[in-house]
């Protein structure tokens, strides 16, 4: 919603296709941090994540820092 609304924002006006063009290529501060929605997603965001030990950790995308190797029963 943070971004939607800084799009708008942006755009000046309800303009439906300039705002998602505004999304589509805009980046847009957060409370998560910086946002941009390349390829209609979060790069950023996490895509697994599993609980270990009583605690919830990301395991998906490997290479992103903090990612812990999933565990497999």
């Amino acid at each position: 919603m943070q971004a939607l609304a800084q799009a708008i924002e942006r755009v000046g006006e309800i303009d439906r296709a300039r705002i998602l063009q505004e999304l589509k290529t805009g980046t847009f501060k957060t409370i998560a941090g910086d946002l941009r929605l390349d390829g209609n997603r979060d790069a950023q965001a996490w895509q697994i994540g599993q609980w270990q030990g009583g605690e919830f950790y990301g395991v998906a995308p490997a290479n992103r820092p903090g990612s812990r190797q999933p565990v497999v029963h």
